[in-house]
């Protein structure tokens, strides 16, 4: 966040064009590596039964920041300049930071590196702003086994298959981000800039612009609506293959500005349901240590991918003379065949990971309730005992 509100500072102030660059280059940094973390951070905080569906409630919210953004872009800055807009956002950013103080630290990553008293204290805190008692949840733990890292594995032609075994989710992970994000660029903003060359431009006015906001909020509520009843890898395939049908539709009807209009934005409802859906999934194919480390990557993987795409759109299309609707089939049908034929079979399921915590933590109680002794021999003490439990609880949670 520091580096987000520096580079839109230096932003505002400068007057060189290299200057500015720098400052984009320094935000964006900061924005990339604050993502990551606030949705790590929602979904480690939200109970159990309602952590995908918390993910894709923050996700609307990036909907709302932008009919802010494009009321700052098309009624602050044509009448105050560009310098104050961004001096606008520093403020905003600036205002972020202050609530950051109000929210607790995880309770998962504090158990997760010894800090038992500080989780205690944490849930405890929830407990009481919700009016409801964590100690008495029946929660289940979230995480497996840990993770083996790369250099404690033996070259056994075993632990080569697990390892292999543990790193096709992950590659899976990666091509659904890949994917997900080239076609979202493409199905939602290249498209119907192509479309704008011989039909009704959805970019040229404010108004219309603004419009795919709340389509953006609606498709996030959605998600949020389905998430918790059909799963996640179920709403993904939804959703994507919703966006993708739309989305050929549209390249093959008449681009008046009705169509044009409820077509565009009917894809970014379901691309941003899409969306909220995998960043719900994202999040539990990665043990507490090192989740937000790995929905970081993800999110890397589909920065380069999106960068990679903004350059290979007008090559298909001026070069390889790709008409529109074959355009949208190529990233239409790739979206719905990774959502589709990829993941449900080949990534992460939550539930394998669900039953081995099940049966380790009956191998716990029961290792725990055969007689608690220290080294020596002798049977804990009560206080002793009790510390135990609690973080088992707290680390369950």
């Amino acid at each position: 966040m520091g580096l987000s509100l520096a580079g839109l500072a230096i932003s505002a102030l400068v007057r060189k064009d290299y200057l500015l660059i720098v400052g984009y280059v320094i935000a964006g940094v900061g924005l990339g590596g604050q993502l990551p973390s606030t949705i790590v951070l929602v979904q480690e905080l939200s109970p159990r039964s309602m952590s995908g569906r918390m993910v894709a409630l923050l996700e609307a919210f990036t909907g709302i920041g932008g009919l802010l953004g494009v009321t700052l872009a098309f009624a602050v800055a044509p009448r105050l300049g560009w310098s104050t807009t961004y001096l606008v956002l520093c403020g905003c950013v600036l205002y972020t930071g202050v609530l950051r103080f109000t929210v607790p630290e995880s309770p998962r990553w504090l158990a997760s590196v010894g800090r038992i008293d500080d989780a205690l204290a944490v849930l405890e805190q929830l407990g009481v702003s919700h009016g409801c008692d964590p100690s008495q949840d029946d929660v289940q733990p979230r995480d497996g086994k840990p993770i083996t890292p790369t250099s404690d594995l033996s070259s056994s032609p075993k632990s080569k298959r697990a390892f292999l075994r543990q790193m096709i989710p992950t590659l899976v992970l990666w091509t659904l981000w890949v994917i997900t994000s080239m076609s979202s660029y493409a199905l939602g903003i290249y498209v119907p800039t192509l479309i704008s060359l011989e039909g009704f431009n959805m970019y040229a006015s404010w108004s219309t612009i603004a419009l795919l906001s709340p389509a953006q909020v609606l498709g996030c509520l959605l998600a949020a609506s389905v998430l918790d009843i059909h799963g996640r890898k179920r709403s993904i395939a939804g959703f994507a293959t919703l966006a993708a049908t739309v989305a050929v539709v549209l390249s093959y009807l008449p681009w008046s500005r009705a169509t044009v209009i409820v077509g565009t934005c009917l894809v970014t409802v379901f691309l941003a349901g899409n969306w909220g859906c995998v960043l719900a999934y994202t999040p539990e194919n990665y043990a507490t240590t090192v989740r937000c480390r790995g929905v970081a990557y993800a999110f890397a993987v589909s920065r380069l991918a999106a960068a990679g795409g903004s350059l290979l759109y007008p090559h298909m299309f001026n070069v390889w003379v790709l008409s529109v609707p074959a355009l949208t089939w190529v990233f239409a049908g790739s979206l719905a065949v990774v959502a589709v034929g990829l993941v449900p079979h080949f990534g992460y399921n939550p539930m394998e990971r669900e039953e081995g915590n099940r049966l380790s933590a009956g191998e716990s109680e029961t290792d725990m309730e055969s007689g608690l002794t220290s080294d020596g021999g002798e049977e804990l003490s009560m206080d002793n005992r009790t510390e135990i439990g609690a973080q088992v609880r707290v680390i369950s949670i």
